[in-house]
This record gives C-alpha cells, sequence and structure tokens, in this order.
C-alpha cells in the first residue's frame, strides 16, 4: 500500500484530477475497504464479498476494468481518498474513502463526471446505486426508476437504477482544481 490515511486528519485540500492508469491498484484497494466497511449496514458478509471479492483473480480483473475506464480521482495530501468511472452510460463505480464519507468528495467527483458525459452529448446520466448510495443520488437529483438485482460472483445484490438529465450547459461547469468543500 502507498498511503494510508490517519482518521483524525481534517480535509484540508483535495484536489480532483483525471485518474492515471498506476492508480488502479490503489483504487481497487479504496473499493474493497470502501464496500466492506460503508456497505456492510445494508448488505450481508456473503453479498459483500461476492461485491468485493477477496480472491485475488477477482481483485485482477476489477483493477484492468478500472484501467480501461476514464475515472476522475480525489486525492489528499497526494493520497487517493476517493473515484469514480465513466462507462458508456452513465456512472460505474463511485466510491470515497471510508473515513472521508459526507465531506463532499462525492458530490465533486459525480458534478465532474456530469461535466464529462455533457461533454460526450449525453442528455441523461444512469447509475446502479447501492442501498447505501440511494440517498446521495437522490440528494443529487437523481430519479429512482427502478429497484434491480444483480448477480455478482453468483450472489445477489439489490442495487436501485437511477437517473437524471443532465443540466443544460453542465459542459461548461468545469471544477478547479481544489476544493475545501
Amino acid at each position: 500500500m502507498k498511503n494510508t490515511l490517519d482518521e483524525e486528519y481534517e480535509v484540508r485540500n483535495v484536489s480532483f484530477e483525471p485518474f492515471a492508469a498506476d492508480d488502479a491498484e490503489d483504487a481497487e484497494r479504496l473499493f474493497h475497504e470502501t464496500v466492506h466497511a460503508v456497505n456492510a449496514r445494508d448488505y450481508s458478509l456473503p453479498q459483500l464479498d461476492a461485491w468485493a471479492p477477496c480472491e485475488e483473480t477477482q481483485r485482477q480483473k476489477i483493477i484492468e476494468r478500472l484501467r480501461r475506464q476514464e475515472s476522475i480521482a480525489a486525492r489528499e495530501c497526494g493520497i487517493l481518498v476517493g473515484f469514480e468511472t465513466l462507462c458508456e452510460d452513465g456512472v460505474d463505480m463511485l466510491y470515497v474513502h471510508k473515513d472521508r464519507q459526507g465531506q463532499g468528495i462525492a458530490r465533486r467527483i459525480l458534478l465532474e463526471l456530469e461535466r464529462m458525459a455533457a461533454e460526450r452529448g449525453g442528455a441523461d446520466i444512469v447509475v446502479f446505486a447501492s442501498i447505501t448510495a440511494r440517498p446521495f443520488f437522490g440528494k443529487m437529483g437523481y430519479n429512482l426508476d427502478c429497484m434491480n438485482a444483480a448477480v455478482r460472483n453468483g450472489v445477489i445484490l439489490a442495487n436501485c437504477l437511477m437517473s437524471r438529465r443532465l443540466a443544460p450547459g453542465s459542459a461548461m461547469r468545469k471544477i478547479s482544481g481544489n476544493s475545501g468543500s
């Protein structure tokens, strides 16, 4: 592991930048730790293990997926504290470090990803949000289209198909490099 975060460290300066291919291993680790810590209130251990597996070959598949997608990284003092990936029609992955939840990082990353989607010519953006993330996306203006059942590694996981219309001019909404949020 490159770096760690002290749980008592205050968020002072978070930068948002394009995700580099060599960020993939740190992002997979952040993904795994966040799913197992944050989503445990809504999903069982077998579901968490299916979603964010411990098995090395499965983890490598996630790393390769991260390397292929357009992404935004959030860094604090050079440490990856969050990331989001954009797939063809919307958000694929949005994760913020378990100790940085509720500090505005996900909001800022999502706004930048929406800008990128609008630049691609998208009018709408979709996400298959976890039960845990549903309130966040609702606050960000996403509507629940339907409840969904995804199968990951043979285990059924409930999630929510949510969407939102991109605002006209959202392609112009570029996020500055740093924020105190």
